[in-house]
């Protein structure tokens, strides 16, 4: 049941990789069976372009700029990428492929969202890097759980980041696309119950830590 839920999480992860920053759907599409909310990738940089994370942070005109150019490189790197990877998803001989294809689509999305924290870390100071941190796994929630540097920060062992990473697909679908607003606040809580109830104390407080939270 869970690899089957987790299937059906990664078909929508792939129908948004054209998508950034918007949550239609081409209509010349067949509906996906869920679908999952596009403006959740590249939280960095999509944090960044807000006035409000701007002026929290401080940043100076120099630092916007360099921070744009950043993004523009970003996204024509994720769009060279999400084609290739798209194209081994169609071609895929059999599902099994089809699914190594799609978990690669995943490890991509965290990876891409590491390497834009990291870029971006040359042009802000440290003290807008450690916030700015925090905002972004605050907006990720639950999704920033299945990176590996947050893994390793939390000392997760190899069931912990089984079970995280099952939690994070489901958080994925628990979106406006797929559910009422009521359904998805409740979701997400719940979901975001089962994260916590899944770690220690000590990984609790260091994850309290990572989000500004102490």
């Amino acid at each position: 049941m869970i690899q089957t839920f987790r299937l059906i999480a990664l078909s929508a992860l792939c129908l948004a990789c054209f998508q950034e920053g918007s949550a239609q759907v081409n209509s010349n599409q067949s509906e996906p069976t869920a679908r999952v909310e596009i403006g959740r990738f590249q939280t960095t940089f999509r944090l960044l372009r807000t006035d409000a994370v701007q002026s929290e942070l401080r940043l100076t005109d120099d630092q916007i700029k360099s921070i744009k150019i950043l993004h523009q490189n970003s996204r024509m790197a994720s769009t060279s990428n999400s084609m290739r990877l798209n194209t081994q998803i169609r071609e895929a001989a059999d599902d099994e492929a089809r699914k190594k294809a799609m978990s690669e689509i995943v490890a991509n999305r965290f990876q891409m969202e590491s390497t834009a924290l990291e870029d971006v870390s040359k042009i802000l100071s440290d003290d807008q890097m450690t916030r700015l941190k925090q905002l972004v796994f605050q907006n990720m929630g639950v999704e920033a759980l299945g990176m590996k540097e947050i893994q390793a920060e939390l000392a997760l062992n190899d069931e912990q980041i089984g079970k995280m990473s099952d939690l994070v697909d489901a958080y994925r679908l628990m979106n406006p696309l797929n559910h009422s607003p009521e359904e998805v606040q409740n979701g997400r809580s719940e979901i975001e119950r089962q994260a916590m109830s899944n770690l220690t104390d000590e990984q609790k407080a260091k994850w309290k830590k990572l989000l500004g939270q102490e």
